[in-house]
């Protein structure tokens, strides 16, 4: 994925975070919506 230079480093350290989530409690399809929400929170205004 590229990130506009603004959001970094910080989109980095959620994806991480949620991929250890994904392995633990979400299954594929929800862990497939998170992504989605999180690009959409990511992208420039």
């Amino acid at each position: 994925m590229i990130y506009n230079e603004y959001y970094e480093p910080e989109p980095d350290i959620v994806i991480v975070k949620i991929n250890a989530l994904d392995y633990n409690e979400f299954s594929i399809l929800a862990f497939e919506e998170i992504k989605i929400q999180i690009q959409e929170m990511l992208r420039p205004q």
